[in-house]
């Protein structure tokens, strides 16, 4: 009877921990786990690097593409769903870095037929794929992506939001291993 603790202090203690803020910081309840598992929150920052102005180009200033920054939102803003990643501003700041480097409309090699009701007439529409290029990047790890969707910038932006989860998933505890301490 002397080693049972009394119910009444492990209910405090259990009311008292979860909520603390040095127990909680980094860490989130998993959705893939089972229950009351909790897991490292990984810091990443999604940025587009801008241009290098007139000593890269001979003087000349290249304007920043829009369709960057655009994707850059978005893809910022489809990982801000996630539970287990914290947006940080800069790439110093994170475990894991996006750079968006750039993206295109590229002809995806299909061929749609439009017949519009009434008219009789036949049209041949070229299909297209939305192409973004990112970079993720951690300490001592640089890899390329491609997100790519049929139609919407938003689709090839969650092409790259999977695929970066997905390796967050698969390389967690070692993301956690390299943060300074």
């Amino acid at each position: 009877m002397k080693n049972v603790i009394p119910l009444a202090a492990v209910l405090l203690l259990a009311s008292i921990l979860p909520t603390s803020p040095a127990f909680s910081a980094d860490l989130h309840p998993s959705p893939n786990e089972p229950a009351g598992k909790l897991i490292d929150i990984i810091r990443v920052c999604v940025y587009h690097k801008k241009p290098r102005h007139k000593s890269d180009s001979g003087g000349y200033v290249e304007p920043v593409p829009k369709g960057a920054e655009d994707s850059v939102k978005d893809i910022a803003g489809l990982l801000a769903d996630d539970p287990t990643i914290d947006l940080m501003k800069m790439p110093a700041d994170a475990d894991v870095s996006i750079d968006v480097v750039r993206r295109q409309t590229r002809a995806s090699g299909s061929t749609s037929f439009i017949i519009p009701e009434g008219f009789g007439i036949l049209a041949l529409v070229q299909g297209t794929r939305r192409v973004i290029f990112a970079t993720l990047r951690a300490p001592g790890y640089t890899k390329h992506l491609v997100g790519q969707a049929p139609a919407l910038w938003t689709d090839a932006a969650q092409d790259v939001v999977d695929q970066v989860e997905q390796w967050i998933n698969l390389n967690r505890k070692v993301l956690v291993s390299k943060r300074p301490l």
